[in-house]
């Protein structure tokens, strides 16, 4: 084998590494990308020291659970969490999981306009995340 063969050899086995290592399983991929938030659906306006809740549509996707509720300023920044892993909180069906939780941040940051970030987890893997479209937060 001449040099030039050799090196086209070792790019291959190379280029077929980083394909194996980067290769995420359709089903994988499914989970991830079909769950959806379904609420809130943006726009709406919710009351500090209210009881409030997140849908997440489940019906193509694999997630079977939902771990954590996340809470940011409209800008990106984090603000924290707001509800993590009682599946006491959370209401499974064949199509949505529900998860109720009670919505207290420091009143100096409001009014002002948020969003969630919502992790989601099949039971073989792999833990995902999805953010909701913005939403209002008053006293």
């Amino acid at each position: 084998m001449n040099r030039k063969s050799a090196i086209i050899a070792l790019l291959m086995t190379i280029a077929l590494i980083i394909t194996a290592v980067t290769a995420v399983p359709a089903p994988q991929k499914r989970a991830c990308s079909d769950f959806v938030i379904t609420y809130p659906s943006g726009g709406e306006i919710l009351k500090n020291g209210s009881k409030q809740k997140v849908v997440v549509d489940i019906k193509t996707s694999g997630i079977k659970e939902i771990t954590a509720v996340d809470l940011f300023y409209k800008n990106g920044t984090y603000y924290g969490l707001l509800w993590s892993g009682n599946q006491d909180q959370a209401t499974v069906t064949a199509n949505t999981i529900t998860v109720t939780f009670p919505l207290q941040i420091n009143p100096q940051v409001i009014p002002g306009i948020f969003f969630y970030r919502v992790w989601g987890q099949e039971p073989a893997g792999p833990n995902c995340f999805k953010t909701s479209k913005d939403f209002a937060i008053e006293k």
